[in-house]
This record gives C-alpha cells, sequence and structure tokens, in this order.
C-alpha cells in the first residue's frame, strides 16, 4: 500500500507529492513530466507550497523548506530552512 500526499503550487503549474518511498517529487502540471526528485529522511505527511514560491515539507516533528524547489537542478542547496518542532 502507498499512500501519498499530493500539493499544487498557488499558479498551478507545480505538483509536490511524497510517499512512503521517502522521495519528493515535482511534476510540472503543463507537460505532465516529472521535474526533480528530492530524498527525505521520512515519507512527508504535509506538503505547502507558499505564495513566494517556497515548499514545506513536514515528517514526523521536523519540518523542511525548499526554496525554488521546481526551480533548480537537484543540488544539496535547495533546503532553505530545517526546523525541528518540540
Amino acid at each position: 500500500m502507498t499512500a501519498f500526499e499530493p500539493c499544487t503550487s498557488f499558479e498551478l503549474r507545480y505538483l509536490a507529492t511524497s510517499g512512503q518511498d521517502r522521495r519528493l517529487r515535482i511534476f510540472d502540471l503543463r507537460t505532465y513530466k516529472p521535474l526533480h526528485a528530492y530524498k527525505l529522511s521520512c515519507g512527508a505527511s504535509n506538503l505547502q507550497f507558499s505564495q513566494r514560491g517556497l515548499l514545506a515539507a513536514s515528517c514526523q516533528n521536523v519540518v523542511d523548506v525548499y526554496k525554488d524547489a521546481c526551480m533548480q537542478v537537484c543540488t544539496c542547496n535547495v533546503f532553505l530552512l530545517i526546523q525541528q518542532l518540540p
């Protein structure tokens, strides 16, 4: 069984998904093709795009925030913030 959490950007150009495979995938909704895949420490239970294009992914008690996750080539520099919740 595979569960996933979908989320679309505000301009409805990108779709972010995450599942039990611990991959965060970004799709272009105009072409229906995958753009990027990021490895997470665990499957994200919640995904959310901000109006400024940031993408937040929460895994258990950790929130990862990605800057330009839809635009950049997959590098280690896409993280903007990693915050552990109490």
